[in-house]
């Protein structure tokens, strides 16, 4: 009952979204998986979806649901020249992957965001990504967590052109960026 999310295992390999008017891509459900796919000129109101089905700060792409055991989640993605606050806001559940990412030109209609915002007591592995070209900050452990923000991996990533990486919580590796 209630809010559960069943598995639903959709894959999503080799798709585009464009020119979207508002948030991209909502998905909620367990065990899916993004691989090789392109987001590029949306949310240009700035206005979307943080968890699918609500309103407010939002990203290009939410997804809500448990990841895939041991995959990527996010693997081989493109973020370009979208608007919304985030490019990738990833769920909460442990073991989310987000790996050989290219985060480019994340414009700031919205004030606040990041190209990729994770928290939770169990935060997402970024790994081998590639942040550039905006005025956000890149990767981000935040959150608004009862549990805290915490156990997160940022490795291996490279970035230039934009604000830095934040890191808040504890107990994160972070190394080799």
């Amino acid at each position: 009952g209630g809010n559960q999310l069943y598995w639903t295992n959709h894959t999503f390999i080799d798709c585009t979204w464009k020119y979207a008017d508002g948030g991209a891509l909502q998905y909620a459900g367990s065990g899916g998986k993004f691989e090789n796919c392109v987001w590029e000129w949306n949310s240009w109101t700035a206005f979307c979806s943080s968890i699918p089905g609500m309103d407010g700060n939002c990203g290009t792409i939410v997804v809500t649901g448990a990841p895939p055991p041991d995959q990527a989640m996010f693997k081989r993605l493109s973020f370009a020249n979208n608007g919304a606050s985030k490019c990738l806001r990833p769920p909460h559940d442990a073991g989310v992957r987000i790996e050989l990412v290219n985060f480019e030109r994340q414009f700031e209609l919205a004030d606040d965001g990041c190209m990729v915002e994770t928290g939770s007591p169990t935060s997402a592995a970024m790994i081998n990504n590639w942040c550039h070209e905006s005025g956000k900050s890149a990767l981000r452990f935040d959150g608004m967590d009862s549990q805290g923000t915490a156990h997160g991996q940022m490795i291996g990533n490279v970035g230039w052109n934009i604000t830095g990486l934040v890191v808040k919580g504890d107990y994160h590796n972070v190394s080799f960026n």
